[in-house]
């Protein structure tokens, strides 16, 4: 019987490793070191993550990949400040950071929206939570509101939205307060194949315009990215046996 010999997906053209040799050459937004995470059980310690290392640069798109089970939310809600390494680094522009902060956004699977605010009003949170005034803060969100395709739906509430809808203003809401990374954990997982397909057109049309770097986990290729992603445009890591291997 014939075999079909594929070309393995670690190899690169002259033109896309030179494209990456220039993008390694872009400020270190993120860096992890020696990143592990332990949790106890009754049967014991579960390693969920061990000495994970690697560096995400500037407007870079990287897409940790893997099956359910393997750590990639757990890397993710550590990166975000919502869970605590067992050991290890997380250095944001060359400073260790420890907890939540502003620079870092979260976009979540489920809608993380206050039920009981509108849109502006969800968007606007954070920036009043900053110190923003109530005038100023609104002015920002509206620029966000805007750019995420939601203008005419600026006071209503989250009830009254799609799925597709809701994740976008919870994408405006973690991009008005500027961060340096935007993290987002299976973020189009809950929509349906056609929403989710409009969802990562939204998405890359936003990083495409924005000075933004972003982190996203999904256990699909297609899950946060869309098949028809560019390969050039960020780089693939893939979890497995809580080991990082870079694509």
């Amino acid at each position: 019987m014939h075999h079909l010999e594929l070309p393995s997906y670690l190899e690169q053209s002259d033109p896309v490793r030179d494209r990456f040799a220039r993008l390694k050459q872009r400020p270190v937004v993120l860096e992890v070191k020696g990143l592990s995470k332990e949790f106890e059980s009754s049967h014991g310690p579960v390693t969920a993550l061990r000495d994970i290392n690697f560096k995400t640069h500037r407007r870079e798109f990287v897409c940790v990949i893997g099956p359910s089970g393997c750590g990639k939310s757990t890397l993710i809600r550590i990166l975000a400040g919502l869970e605590t390494p067992s050991s290890g680094q997380m250095l944001l522009d060359g400073k260790e950071v420890h907890g939540p902060g502003p620079d870092r956004g979260m976009v979540f699977q489920g809608y993380t929206l206050f039920p009981w605010l509108t849109v502006k009003k969800n968007v606007m949170f954070g920036l009043e939570m900053a110190g923003r005034g109530r005038g100023p803060a609104e002015e920002e969100a509206m620029q966000w509101i805007d750019l995420v395709g939601l203008t005419k739906f600026a006071k209503s509430y989250p009830h009254q939205l799609s799925g597709g809808m809701k994740q976008r203003v919870a994408i405006a809401r973690a991009l008005a307060n500027q961060p340096r990374i935007l993290l987002m954990d299976e973020p189009f997982g809950a929509l349906d194949a056609q929403t989710r397909a409009r969802m990562q057109s939204y998405l890359m049309e936003i990083w495409q315009n924005i000075d933004i770097t972003i982190l996203a986990v999904t256990n699909c290729g297609s899950g946060a990215l869309g098949d028809n992603f560019d390969r050039d445009a960020g780089i693939f890591f893939q979890f497995r046996q809580q080991v990082v291997k870079q694509a």
